[in-house]
């Protein structure tokens, strides 16, 4: 799983923050046939083609790979991070991966998908149990516009984390309500 480009350059003041610049390396063209839906906060987990199932991990510059480590992308340019998978493996560090796998019905086929529930990210969507959810899989109700203020205005009303563009089954970019400036996970 490849890092997805945010939509618009990042102030290089504040880093956290958007411009109203798009992003060079973001296809414009593409962007416009892309389809637009949620992007989940949670951990991203894989399930490859022999149906193991692989976790998010991040191997930090001078650390070891865990055993069985597949990278996803080259190293990032500045803070030498290698991103990559490592297996799910049985043990109760998993137990909150092994829930939700286990109360897929049907089980979960090959592809990306973010474990959300109760014990990730400090749970913001208020989840009672654990679930995979397949990246991709949940457009946008309503048509989403792609302009700096339209995506403010909108990400400033929705209880979204962001927007994640689709295109010929691949990520394109990506938006984030703190990319605005405004809080996530949403108080209520």
């Amino acid at each position: 799983m490849k890092k997805i480009p945010t939509l618009f350059q990042r102030d290089p003041v504040n880093r956290a923050l958007v411009l109203p610049d798009y992003n060079p390396d973001i296809d414009l063209l593409r962007l416009a046939n892309a389809r637009a839906t949620v992007k989940w906060d949670g951990t991203a987990c894989m399930i490859d083609d022999l149906g193991y199932f692989w976790k998010r991990y991040t191997l930090k510059p001078g650390k070891s790979p865990p055993p069985r480590f597949l990278r996803a992308d080259e190293p990032d340019p500045v803070t030498q991070k290698e991103p990559g998978w490592a297996p799910v493996e049985d043990t109760p560090e998993n137990r909150w991966h092994w829930e939700a796998y286990k109360a897929c019905n049907p089980r979960p086929i090959s592809g990306t998908y973010e474990l959300v529930g109760p014990k990730v990210q400090g749970n913001p969507y208020s989840l009672q149990r654990h679930y995979l959810f397949a990246h991709g899989s949940d457009d946008y109700w309503s048509l989403v516009p792609i302009d700096f203020d339209g995506l403010r205005g909108l990400l400033g009303e929705v209880d979204d984390e962001g927007v994640v563009w689709w295109e010929g089954g691949e990520p394109i970019a990506k938006i984030k309500r703190r990319d605005f400036g405004f809080p996530w996970p949403m108080t209520h």
